[in-house]
């Protein structure tokens, strides 16, 4: 049986998949992976940098609200 609504869908930023799924379930919440995002930023970091960044990217997607 096919689902009728999807609240939250958590995609890897593909080209138009988060276009097609709100189209077709206009008020499903679209998001990019977690670890996608984060494997995304650091790859502008320099090597030894890295550890750093994904330490202070965790306190930017744990957080409980939009303004901490």
């Amino acid at each position: 049986m096919p689902a009728t609504s999807i609240d939250v869908c958590c995609c890897d930023g593909l080209t138009g998949l988060g276009d097609a799924i709100e189209a077709v379930w206009p008020l499903t919440v679209v998001q990019t992976c977690v670890v996608l995002l984060i494997r995304g930023a650091i790859r502008f970091c320099a090597w030894k940098d890295r550890k750093g960044v994904v330490k202070a990217l965790k306190g930017i997607y744990q957080a409980e609200t939009v303004d901490a």
